[in-house]
């Protein structure tokens, strides 16, 4: 069960990343030169801030599935649940679904109390600070 478990954390830990990636481009502002309109600037890369539809259905079947399987482990390590939970937040919030990416959140504000990564803690609340800002 170990290898399982360590297997969880990497494609956990794959989808994190990559979703931290994508709502940190989409919520930045970009700088404009001075003297340079917004015109003059232009629009970054699609690509970079967006799932495509293969990839939004495996980011959700997989860490839903994660995040199921954590739920139910007689042995939770608060720090594993809080990511997942995290991740599935970015991801509905990619998604457009702000409610779901909320709620998500909250679960892992609340796990991640328990842990004593204060850096996860601190992303989740900035991250839900976000949420509130969106809607």
């Amino acid at each position: 069960m170990d290898n399982a478990d360590s297997l969880y954390t990497e494609v956990t830990k794959i989808w994190y990343r990559h979703l931290m990636k994508i709502v940190m481009v989409r919520t930045q502002t970009p700088p404009t030169p001075k003297g340079v309109g917004l015109v003059a600037v232009g629009n970054r890369p699609e690509e970079e801030d967006r799932l495509d539809e293969a990839q939004e259905a495996e980011a959700v079947q997989v860490l839903n599935a994660i995040c199921d399987m954590r739920e139910h482990q007689p042995t939770r390590r608060p720090h594993d649940l809080a990511m997942v939970y995290h991740a599935l937040a970015m991801l509905y919030f990619i998604l457009s679904d702000v409610d779901k990416g909320k709620e998500f959140g909250r679960k892992a504000l609340v796990v991640s109390e328990g842990t004593a990564d204060d850096k996860l803690s601190r992303m989740i609340v900035e991250f839900m600070k976000l949420c509130e800002n969106v809607q």
